[in-house]
């Protein structure tokens, strides 16, 4: 094992960012099961409040009512579908943070800490699969399991969760703190060159350009639509080989007319959680921030109905898998535009949301067209 970890640091970036990019889109389509799996079980609660919840009265109560629904096999079956979940998430973590974490410069703080912390999420699997092991004890006598049973199980739980906190903050740190880095040496090299770059400036700078199309590129981009509707979009990737791979997290208050226009009521409030994976093809740059790209566009929504009437709520999840293309257009040092627009195809069994005579249901196909700004730095 030791030595697959220290083969996997000094691999190539190429080679770290696909088993990485892999390894998240296992992780979504495990997730995705599972979700799917906890929904048809009907546990009448979270994942987070029954697993820390360290009440067995209350756990005994939410077993009585899925046996009661004729579902507490098909939870049962869940906790093994989560196995599969938690291999995906030790190796989506330990490939996607070590990667992250070389893209930070040789030997420096973000580098070395961030191979220690490469170890977060393989932590909260290891609890994770020490939690599942109380829970068969459990399930085996869901009426009258031992009460002290809860204590470990609720103990994993929550050391479980600590570790996901630690690794979820230390990415938001790491990714923020690379583009800084970035222009911080960068100021130090011009600085050093300074009197080289005004001696051979013209020669310079088109050497330089050049350079440009043959290095990685670090970009992170926002869609303004989904931060004027209560809600925020972040997109952080990578770009290099002819290829861009891109990490998209997305929350988005719809107003009425989008509602009206795309399910065909305004009963229902949406609200949209997006966590998914992008892979395009650019061929040869020609201009580091600009130029044409087509992909595949992989994603989990959540989308979370609320009935206007009545204040009910329900979430209903969809998988999707499509087409994009778009187009980058520089503005200025770094700064550019992305229009694009995408055709998914929901791959996941339709689901319907009905109060009284008003009804909604996930789409077959959707489809989305909407402009980012972004931010690039080469290397």
């Amino acid at each position: 094992m030791v030595q697959l970890i220290k083969k996997f640091r000094n691999a190539k970036l190429a080679t770290q960012g696909i088993i990485a990019a892999i390894s998240l889109g296992l992780y979504f389509l495990t997730s995705f099961l599972l979700e799917q799996s906890y929904a048809l079980s009907k546990f009448p609660v979270s994942y987070f409040e029954a697993q820390t919840s360290f009440d067995a009265v209350k756990m005994k109560e939410w077993y009585a009512y899925m046996i009661q629904e004729n579902t507490f096999d098909i939870y049962f079956k869940t906790q093994l579908i989560d196995f599969a979940f938690i291999a995906a998430v030790i190796l989506a973590g330990f490939t996607l943070w070590t990667f992250i974490a070389n893209l930070h410069h040789k030997n420096s703080f973000f580098q070395k800490i961030g191979y220690k912390l490469a170890f977060a999420l393989p932590l909260a699997g290891a609890f994770d699969i020490l939690e599942n092991l109380v829970s068969f004890f459990m399930l085996a006598n869901p009426s009258n399991f031992s009460e002290i049973l809860v204590i470990p199980y609720s103990t994993f739980a929550v050391i479980k969760f600590g570790f996901w906190t630690i690794a979820l903050l230390w990415i938001v740190i790491a990714l923020i703190a690379l583009p800084i880095t970035k222009i911080i040496n960068r100021k130090k090299i011009i600085l050093a060159s300074l009197m080289r770059l005004v001696i051979t400036s013209i020669t310079f700078a088109q050497n330089q350009e050049t350079s440009k199309t043959k290095k990685g590129l670090i970009y992170i981009e926002a869609d303004p639509f989904a931060y004027i509707n209560n809600g925020y979009s972040i997109h952080l990737g990578y770009e290099n080989w002819g290829m861009r791979f891109d990490l998209t997290k997305v929350k988005v208050d719809f107003p009425e007319t989008f509602e009206d226009a795309f399910y065909g009521t305004q009963a229902f409030d949406l609200v949209t959680h997006i966590h998914g994976i992008k892979i395009d093809y650019i061929g040869k740059r020609k201009n580091w921030t600009k130029g044409a790209f087509i992909g595949l566009d992989i994603n989990q929504q959540r989308l979370n109905f609320t009935h206007r009437e009545t204040a009910k709520v329900a979430n209903l999840n969809t998988f999707n898998i499509g087409l994009r293309a778009g187009y980058k257009f520089n503005i200025f040092r770094g700064f550019y535009l992305t229009p694009w627009a995408a055709v998914w195809k929901n791959v996941a069994t339709e689901k319907s949301f009905e109060v009284g005579t008003d009804k909604i249901s996930t789409n077959g196909w959707d489809w989305i067209t909407t402009l980012h700004f972004g931010y690039a730095i080469s290397f």
